[in-house]
């Protein structure tokens, strides 16, 4: 489901984009927050490994950016 919902928002965007924007915005609690960041993240891997999208971290306590592959 994070896949689907990760290739339907990356098609309507341009340019580098926050993971965190991606995630579901009805998340109940913390725990459910923290599910939805992991989901989100592992399709967010698949994607790259697809060849789909391009992954980015600047320093290992700042956002992940996405952005579409050209």
């Amino acid at each position: 489901e994070a896949v689907e919902r990760l290739k339907n928002f990356m098609s309507k965007t341009s340019g580098w984009q926050r993971l965190f924007q991606f995630l579901p915005k009805n998340v109940k609690d913390k725990l459910e927050n923290r599910s939805a960041l992991a989901s989100h993240f592992v399709a967010s891997l698949e994607l790259v490994k697809e060849g789909n999208i391009t992954l980015k971290q600047d320093s290992v306590n700042d956002d992940i950016f996405l952005s579409l592959k050209s």
